[in-house]
């Protein structure tokens, strides 16, 4: 009976065990494969380029901050501008403008008392010269209106004394002498009671002036030395009045 029950012992004794690990090592491999691959993909470097565009995209960011912080109205366009010299409306002077005006009203009111009386119209720069009394100083002398542009219109001859001289007026206390100058002939000759038009220039002259132009006392000799000035007008430019 003993020897029925060894063999089986031994039969059971010999049959090998199977290791409790044997499957380990196999599971652990995939798993170190595995983070070995991860480190090696995290170890790699960027490439350059990726650097360099956002260092520049940084840079256009910066530069489009600083142009929007400087790009506010400008406070010198903001400003009013002031008003030039030149926009500056232009004032005439205040004197001429007054002179000019007396001047204007002086002639209108003398040719209007002129055509009145039916003298016609003397003016001097504009101002009357009828009545004598009016143009001439305290003194009753002209030399004040000396130099002065003269423009006779329909006057009326008072009288002819001279050969190239006559009065023109309203009457012998109211009278100015016309002295006619140079060599041109107008093919006028002048009469008393005629209305002549003419231009000329108020001119100085001393107390031997009526003697030299043929002027006795009888005829205003005195006169024209107390007015102290006559009426130049150019012979061409002396017309008989026809208006």
């Amino acid at each position: 009976m003993s020897s029925g029950t060894g063999p089986t012992s031994s039969s059971s004794s010999s049959t090998p065990a199977t290791p409790a690990s044997s499957s380990a090592p196999a599971t652990a491999a995939p798993a170190a494969a595995t983070s070995s691959t991860v480190v090696a993909r995290d170890n790699k470097k960027r490439p350059w380029w990726i650097w360099a565009a956002l260092a520049l995209v940084a840079l256009l960011l910066l530069l489009l901050g600083l142009s929007q912080c400087g790009g506010g109205p400008d406070p010198r366009a903001a400003a009013p501008a002031t008003p030039s010299a030149a926009a500056a409306p232009s004032v005439a002077n205040p004197a001429s403008a007054v002179d000019g005006a007396g001047q204007a009203a002086g002639a209108a009111a003398g040719a209007a008392a002129g055509a009145a009386a039916g003298v016609g119209a003397l003016t001097a720069d504009g101002a009357s010269l009828l009545p004598v009394a009016q143009a001439a100083d305290g003194a009753g002398s002209l030399a004040g209106q000396v130099g002065k542009a003269v423009n006779g219109e329909g006057v009326t001859v008072q009288s002819v004394p001279a050969d190239e001289g006559f009065w023109v007026g309203s009457s012998d206390a109211d009278r100015m002498w016309v002295q006619l100058d140079g060599k041109d002939e107008s093919g006028y000759v002048v009469k008393p009671g005629d209305k002549v038009s003419f231009t000329g220039t108020v001119k100085a002259h001393d107390a031997g002036f009526a003697p030299g132009v043929g002027v006795d006392p009888a005829e205003g000799a005195d006169q024209l030395a107390t007015q102290a000035a006559h009426v130049a007008v150019p012979k061409g430019v002396l017309r008989q009045f026809t208006g």
